[in-house]
C-alpha cells in the first residue's frame, strides 16, 4: 500500500500488516500482522503506520517496537492521512481535520467536516497542501 526510508530502514504496509528491511530492501521481515496498513509515513524523524482499521502507531526505535497514539476526541473510525507540519501534526479522518501540538497526545478539531470526505496531505514544514476530496460511497454526489 505504500513505502517510506528513513535512515537506511525501509517499511511497506501490506494487505498483512508491515513489513521492514534494514538491507535495501533484498530481505524482509515482517513487524505487525494484524490487518491491512492504509499508509506508511515518517513524523518528526518516527515511523508511522495508518491501519485499516484507524489504528495509529508510532515507532521511536526504527520500527523495532510500537505504540498506538489517540485519535481525536470524535473518534473518527477512519483515518486518512497525517502529516508532520512543524509544531503541529495534522490528521485527516472522516470527520475533518484535526491538530496535535504533543505527538498525538491530544487532538484539536480545526475543521470539522463530518462523515463524507477525506483530504490526502503533504507539507514542505511550512506549508501544508491538501487535494483530492474522496467521499464514501454512501455520500458521493452523482
Amino acid at each position: 500500500t505504500s513505502i517510506v526510508e528513513s535512515n537506511g530502514v525501509l517499511i511497506a504496509g501490506t494487505y498483512r500488516g508491515v513489513i521492514r528491511s534494514a538491507d535495501g530492501g533484498k530481505t524482509w521481515d515482517w513487524i505487525l500482522e494484524d490487518g491491512a496498513a492504509h499508509k506508511t509515513l515518517v513524523l518528526d524523524g518516527k515511523f508511522a503506520v495508518i491501519s485499516m482499521s484507524g489504528e495509529i502507531r508510532i515507532s521511536d526505535d526504527a520500527a523495532g517496537t510500537w505504540r498506538f497514539i489517540n485519535k481525536p476526541a470524535s473518534q473518527p473510525a477512519v483515518i486518512f492521512d497525517l502529516v508532520d507540519a512543524g509544531e503541529y501534526w495534522i490528521m485527516s479522518h472522516e470527520d475533518g481535520i484535526s491538530r496535535s501540538d504533543d505527538f498525538g497526545g491530544y487532538w484539536e478539531t480545526i475543521s470539522p467536516q463530518p462523515g463524507n470526505a477525506f483530504i490526502e496531505m503533504d507539507t514542505d514544514g511550512k506549508v501544508i497542501y491538501g487535494c483530492g476530496v474522496i467521499c464514501k460511497f454512501k455520500s458521493c454526489p452523482n
